[in-house]
């Protein structure tokens, strides 16, 4: 069989259900060569993640996801082969996720003068060891019985414009990206094809991008084509994961990419 690998996953330590190790396993019950791990604004899942793909022989590629902002439009980064123990990158993080606190606490006073409220401690138990986030909430409020489901949650509260969605601040795509390579790592633009308009794309590929992912859940047989083209015309490896987060949302495996890919992205790192 094929070699391949799931460039795009959640665990645990942010806001996916399954932990690191359980992740991994299921990536070798997935037939996957490799995965990487790529938590939001967070590394603390990849030692567990390393650990367990040394003894069930998949490849761990050290990641992240940052959200950063351009033209008031959310973009989202990919870092892989991180160094984990960056200094700044490690500094960085920890502010981020101080943001995300402060954000979500924010957030559960908007639901509350709504007449939804909920207790930090039912949004931290859906978090459990992982950085709140919206996610976290959402579950939380279909626990409470306020909404059926998640994306109920979203659509009614939590997303951009409604009622108890809370801005927080952002780095830029370009900050973003230089951050991700002083760590020792390639930045990758994420899921490009949700970006509301091709005039954005253009500005972002003038960027210092390594790879654009390409093969996504969401993506059209068209979009993709329309990307891998971009790829070419630019230079960037062209990329591929599932954004699997657990239950509910893409499978694990959904999207891959060979060997190949991963061999040039390890060539595009500057040191």
């Amino acid at each position: 069989m094929d070699f391949r690998a799931d460039l795009h996953t959640h665990s645990t330590a942010s806001d996916g259900t399954l932990s690191p190790g359980e992740l991994v396993a299921a990536a070798r019950e997935k037939g996957l060569g490799a995965v990487a791990l790529t938590d939001h604004d967070t590394l603390a899942g990849i030692g567990e993640a390393v650990e367990a793909g040394r003894e069930l022989s998949v490849t761990v590629i050290p990641g992240l996801e940052l959200s950063t902002e351009a033209a008031a439009e959310e973009v989202h980064v990919l870092g892989y082969f991180l160094t984990p123990q960056a200094e700044e990158l490690q500094r960085r993080l920890a502010e981020l996720r101080r943001q995300r606190l402060t954000r979500a606490r924010r957030m559960l006073e908007r639901l509350r003068a709504l007449g939804l409220p909920l207790s930090w401690e039912a949004v931290a138990a859906e978090a459990g060891t992982g950085a709140v986030g919206r996610p976290h909430i959402a579950r939380a409020l279909v626990a409470a019985g306020y909404v059926e489901s998640v994306e109920e949650a979203f659509a009614r509260y939590l997303d951009r414009g409604r009622p108890a969605y809370v801005p927080r601040a952002k780095l830029t795509p370009a900050g973003a990206i230089a951050l991700v390579q002083r760590s020792g790592g390639v930045a990758v633009l994420a899921h490009p094809g949700l970006l509301s308009g091709a005039g954005l794309l253009e500005e972002l590929l003038e960027l210092n991008w390594q790879g654009i992912e390409v093969f996504y859940p969401e993506h059209s047989k068209e979009v993709e084509e329309r990307l891998y083209a971009l790829a070419r015309m630019h230079s960037l490896v062209p990329t591929g994961g599932s954004d699997f987060h657990g239950a509910g949302k893409a499978q694990l495996g959904a999207c891959s990419v060979g060997g190949e890919v991963l061999a040039e992205l390890r060539r595009r790192r500057r040191f």
